[in-house]
């Protein structure tokens, strides 16, 4: 198996990150990568109250959407780091990181940090 690393800082505007990002995923399946991963926080990267303003939920994220297209059309499994989250319900986002195949997300983690308390969420 192939697998690419992309380096890559997102920013607060999540939209503007899927553009940049969609053709480094393009790139890397392109030159035989079969697993494309991402780094932590893909989606959205800004201070806090940033954050919570534009995090969306999971069914939502438009990074998300976009990973799952790009796997899809592509054949491709994708290791996305991270990306905040909004969980309904809560009133902290979660830390997820994803697993994407052709057929969509396979599975999922919350990063969990001792300091949090045995909470999922940041």
């Amino acid at each position: 198996m192939r697998a690419a690393l992309i380096q890559f800082t997102a920013g607060d505007d999540p939209d503007a990150n899927l553009a940049r990002l969609r053709p480094l995923v393009a790139e890397a399946a392109g030159a035989g990568a079969q697993l494309v991963c991402t780094p932590e926080m893909t989606n959205l990267l800004a201070p806090r109250p940033v954050l919570m303003a534009r995090a969306a939920t999971e069914e939502s994220d438009p990074v998300l959407a976009g990973l799952r297209a790009e796997a899809a059309m592509r054949g491709i499994w994708i290791a996305a780091g991270s990306l905040a989250i909004r969980v309904p319900g809560e009133t902290r986002l979660a830390n997820r990181s994803l697993l994407i195949g052709p057929e969509g997300v396979l599975g999922s983690y919350v990063k969990l940090h001792q300091w949090q308390n045995e909470k999922l969420y940041f």
